[in-house]
């Protein structure tokens, strides 16, 4: 596994304001099925789902809330849904998550190449440390 490539694969919805996430690592512990998704809303208040999603979950959920127009965050096993307040533009905040997972992915599993994909855009951004 430490010599993997990280990729997250960008997806757009038909709701403008919310993106899914998809990522190569388990960045849940959650039991549930692998398209079962818990809701974050409030950091504060999540303490028991934070236990279930684990370490790598929480740290990932924590980075993604902290940023300004981030309303919530769905986490499942590999696949996040990130909502941004409608006030909010994806070009001002996109960069940030994409920072939390890049991230959360070395601090997990080390200064692995990082690539992500956008979906419907045909763009493709590698990092390799």
């Amino acid at each position: 596994m430490a010599n993997e490539k990280t990729c997250v694969e960008v997806r757009e919805t038909e709701n403008e304001n919310i993106k899914i996430y998809s990522i190569t690592w388990n960045v849940s512990e959650h039991p549930g099925e692998p398209k079962k998704f818990l809701k974050f809303e409030n950091p504060e208040d999540s303490g028991l789902k934070f236990r279930e999603i684990g370490q790598k979950g929480t740290a990932l959920v924590c980075r993604i809330m902290a940023i300004s127009g981030i309303n919530e965050v769905f986490i499942g096993q590999n696949n996040l849904a990130v909502v941004k307040d409608r006030n909010f533009s994806w070009k001002k905040i996109e960069g940030a998550v994409l920072r939390a997972f890049l991230e959360c992915s070395q601090q997990a599993r080390g200064n692995v190449p990082f690539s992500v994909l956008i979906v419907g855009e045909n763009m493709v951004f590698n990092y390799a440390p």
